[in-house]
């Protein structure tokens, strides 16, 4: 106990002397950023408009908002919308990976500075936020699920909407980097289910990731959300991979 007293109290006097630093180029920070310099933070890319009013994607040569892009329209997902907070871009790719792949949560005061804006601009209301679940191995092997931590980062005034075990994704399915858009799915199907403890009918759902790029894993956990009953499903991610369709 006393060490842990102790280094808490390091911890506290090194933060008081210290600037804090960019964690994506480690210079010093300004004082009103927390996390990431200013040069770094004018790296950071917004999507534009206008966007698919169901994914999300930015769209080419629309005549202003309220389109849907033509993957939505052959293939509706089972959201009512996606949103994504910037581009799939550095230092965004960095600090995710980051956090993702190397539990280095030093990262997440950047990324509150990154979401802090459209937190604040985010109009809508949910019952449940619902980050996206990994399976039991890969969470043990990562150590954390990063998708509880954004979760966090963009409702940090309501933890109680928050729940990270309603949905469980059942089995260990194979990476989807490389499968093309059926075997995607076909890896997906089955994989997630809802935890029996829960009522989700009837409820306004957000689903939480760290980075949209085709939308399947997030479409098959919205498939499920739906068929138990939820009145809406929101998905919003902290970045998107802009893939023309």
């Amino acid at each position: 106990m006393i060490n842990k007293v102790s280094g808490c109290l390091f911890d506290s006097i090194a933060e008081l002397i210290a600037p804090d630093r960019c964690r994506d180029c480690g210079l010093p920070t300004e004082e009103n950023l927390m996390g990431i310099c200013r040069t770094c933070l004018a790296k950071v890319r917004g999507l534009g408009t206008p966007q698919c009013q169901k994914c999300g994607i930015p769209l080419i040569n629309s005549a202003g908002e309220g389109h849907t892009c033509g993957a939505c329209i052959r293939n509706p997902p089972k959201w009512d919308k996606a949103i994504s907070v910037v581009s799939y871009d550095k230092p965004v790719t960095g600090l995710l990976h980051r956090l993702k792949y190397n539990a280095d949560t030093t990262v997440l005061p950047a990324l509150k500075t990154i979401v802090e804006p459209f937190r604040k601009s985010l109009e809508l209301s949910f019952d449940l936020v619902i980050p996206v679940p990994l399976h039991i191995e890969r969470l043990r092997k990562r150590g954390l699920n990063q998708a509880v931590y954004l979760a966090e980062l963009l409702f940090p005034d309501r933890p109680e909407i928050i729940e990270p075990s309603l949905l469980r994704r059942t089995r260990k399915t194979a990476p989807q980097t490389g499968l093309d858009g059926i075997e995607r799915r076909k890896n997906l199907r089955g994989a997630f289910m809802i935890d029996d403890r829960y009522t989700i009918s009837g409820k306004q759902v957000c689903v939480v990731d760290d980075v949209f790029t085709t939308g399947t894993t997030l479409n098959e956990c919205s498939r499920v959300l739906r068929r138990a009953g939820a009145e809406s499903i929101y998905v919003i991610t902290v970045a998107r991979v802009a893939i023309n369709h």
